[in-house]
């Protein structure tokens, strides 16, 4: 008898861009996840959003999903290091402010995760409509691992605001 484990888990992140050409920034982002980390098998529209949290230009915003067998914290560690190469440099502190370019892991499976400095889901992705609206582009009907609400519903519930 062969059993076949499957060990290739699907990763949805969001990127973001408020300062330059954030066109070509989300781009060169998608570029290099192609070349460093995975093939993108889906990639949403572009969606620009104002700045929440703190005073700024707005930002474009996608979301992407691709398939890995690296865990979380390497693909994170990658997605920093991405980052860091576009230019981006991290405020020390905790507060928003603009940037050349954002990464984020959103979803990695169905799993739950809150490791030092890794939390998937992310915390606020449910109340951002910069991560819903794209999410809907590339997953309507993924469920949100803990509130079991597909993106299309969480969606329909910020209608509004």
């Amino acid at each position: 008898m062969l059993i076949i484990i499957e060990f290739n888990k699907k990763y949805h992140i969001s990127i973001g861009s408020n300062i330059g050409n954030r066109q070509k920034n989300i781009q060169d982002s998608i570029d290099l996840i192609h070349s460093r980390i995975s093939s993108l098998h889906a990639i949403s529209s572009v969606y620009e959003t104002e700045s929440i949290g703190f005073e700024g230009d707005d930002f474009f915003n996608i979301c992407a999903s691709f398939n890995s067998f690296k865990s979380p914290h390497l693909i994170m560690s990658e997605l920093l290091e991405i980052e860091k190469l576009l230019g981006r440099i991290r405020n020390k502190e905790k507060k928003y402010s603009s940037r050349i370019i954002d990464i984020d892991i959103l979803f990695y499976n169905n799993d739950i995760l809150s490791l030092d400095r890794l939390t998937i889901p992310h915390a606020l992705a449910h109340e951002r409509l910069f991560v819903l609206d794209p999410m809907q582009d590339i997953a309507p009907h993924f469920t949100h691992p803990i509130l079991n609400i597909s993106m299309r519903d969480l969606r329909n519930q910020l209608n509004g605001y």
